[in-house]
């Protein structure tokens, strides 16, 4: 569980340092983003870009923080995570608040255990829930 929450505050450094490298290296590829009713995969490391990521961010995007990471399930090489997170303006001003269910998993990555993300879903506060099921590589999240 420790190495999760170490990982995703790698991957949050990462993001707000704008560092494309880190936030590649903390996530499993392919990797796999669901939101707002859409599946979206980047096959390779490298393919996630921040561009992307701050187009989607919201308008004046600076920095994100973690406002919770609750652990809703955890076993020896995954752990599923309740998350909340806020995303902020350069002036400090709140631009969006989100809740998300995050799986950290352990892959084996030349010869060695390494925890990375895996599968995000998104959803901002206030907007109804949906149920979404994913398959990776033949296996249901």
């Amino acid at each position: 569980m420790k190495s999760a929450l170490a990982l995703l505050d790698a991957y949050m450094a990462g993001l707000n340092r704008g560092d494309d490298v880190a936030v590649n290296a903390a996530c499993n590829f392919p990797h796999v983003r669901i939101a707002g009713g859409k599946v979206v995969v980047w096959e390779t490391r490298g393919d996630y870009k921040l561009e992307d990521f701050r187009a989607r961010a919201g308008e004046g995007w600076a920095r994100s923080q973690w406002d919770e990471r609750t652990p809703i399930h955890v076993g020896e090489d995954k752990v599923h995570l309740k998350v909340k997170f806020s995303r902020f303006r350069k002036d400090g001003s709140l631009l969006g608040q989100f809740e998300t269910i995050y799986i950290v998993t352990r892959q084996d990555a030349i010869g060695a255990s390494k925890p990375a993300l895996l599968l995000r879903r998104e959803t901002m506060l206030g907007s109804p829930p949906r149920v979404l099921t994913v398959s990776v590589r033949g296996i249901p999240c």
